[in-house]
């Protein structure tokens, strides 16, 4: 990152970014490169869950919530991030990838945003088709050995995001914070999208 630009984005708050987006959309992709560029950190609740599910003794349990087909409780998604934010890193900045996926979940994030004084800067739509998604994920689950995207849980889990996420956007719009990216470009030209919005934030 050109030195200039990060000194200008230094000297204000930092940047606190959450992505929307239904499964595919590249949100982990997309975060780890600006997490990299912007120097703040990546905050991934899917991991998260993840590292949950591979210390748990209730391996069932934490595998519905991680292949997506039932959300997590929102008590337990609440818990995972305000425990993530109150670490040092976060304090330069963050951008908050799979949270939040309700609209309670997003109503008790500001709570807590406010509580300690801060807001969100930005949220960012990744957009894509349910074709073009469901091809990605298949493609992917052959390439990286993704056992959870199936066609049944890939279809499943555009369901879950209709229903319980697209209010989330809703939510944000009203105020203001939402800005859509095109998520089927080539990964590049989303990353500079990405990038430009964020300067502009």
């Amino acid at each position: 990152m050109p030195a200039a630009a990060f000194l200008r984005l230094s000297s204000v708050k930092p940047v606190r970014i959450v992505f929307v987006g239904p499964p595919g959309s590249g949100k982990g992709t997309q975060g780890a490169r600006v997490a990299s560029e912007f120097r703040i950190s990546h905050l991934s609740t899917g991991e998260m869950l993840r590292q949950l599910r591979d210390q748990s003794d209730d391996d069932c349990k934490f595998s519905s919530y991680t292949e997506g087909s039932i959300l997590a409780p929102d008590d337990l998604m609440i818990e995972l991030v305000a425990e993530r934010l109150s670490l040092p890193d976060c304090q330069a900045g963050w951008l908050m990838d799979g949270f939040p996926r309700t609209l309670s979940q997003a109503q008790a994030f500001d709570g807590y945003l406010n509580h300690h004084g801060d807001q969100i800067t930005r949220v960012i739509e990744l957009v894509a088709d349910a074709d073009g998604i469901v091809k990605r994920l298949i493609e992917r689950a052959k390439s990286e050995n993704r056992p959870d995207d199936t066609p049944k849980n890939i279809v499943e889990r555009l369901k879950v995001y209709r229903v319980r996420t697209k209010p989330v956007l809703s939510y944000y719009r009203d105020r203001d914070l939402v800005t859509q990216i095109d998520a089927m470009q080539d990964i590049d030209s989303v990353f500079a999208d990405i990038k430009k919005c964020i300067a502009r934030s």
